[in-house]
């Protein structure tokens, strides 16, 4: 809050202001980590206040090695937007894999059974349904902060301060 003391008698509205500026920051600094965590291919926290998830979500299987592919090759358009300054909407990506050919011009990898399989030069990539879980997420977590705080929107500060 940027004045210190709020004289206006309608606290909620205030707070949900503030708290709605806090789900932005959030929803922004958690679409860095998060990509970062997927292309460091880490798990990522989605709650400090809330029940944790992706617990019953389907999001995207970025663990997944040729999705995997992706992510390292790529170039990621979601993932490079998520690390830079997020200008616009989130970007839909190809799913490109640019990744080094081998001699016979064919990139071998192993699948997640273990078999040893011909990449494809592209996958579906769900980095942007990702970025969308996020938004989500930090949403919901402005939401339980701001269910904690008081409301006390009868409450009148310039009336207590006269009584003092």
């Amino acid at each position: 809050m940027s004045g210190g003391i709020i004289y206006d008698t309608n606290f909620y509205a205030v707070l949900e202001a503030e708290v709605n500026a806090f789900r932005k920051a959030l929803t922004k600094r958690w679409r860095k980590e998060v990509a970062a965590a997927c292309w460091e291919n880490s798990p990522f926290k989605t709650a400090f206040h809330r029940y944790q998830a992706p617990y019953g979500e389907d999001l995207w299987d970025y663990w997944d090695p040729i999705n995997r592919l992706h992510l390292i090759y790529g170039p990621c358009e979601v993932v490079e937007w998520a690390q830079g300054d997020q200008q616009g909407g989130v970007p839909s990506c190809p799913g490109r894999i640019n990744a080094p050919q081998s001699g016979s011009g064919l990139l071998f990898t192993i699948d997640r059974y273990g078999n040893e399989v011909v990449a494809p030069s592209e996958v579906i990539c769900g980095m942007n349904s990702i970025m969308q879980h996020v938004e989500y997420w930090a949403h919901a977590e402005g939401s339980a902060v701001l269910g904690k705080l008081p409301q006390f929107d009868r409450h009148d500060q310039r009336a207590i301060e006269k009584a003092q």
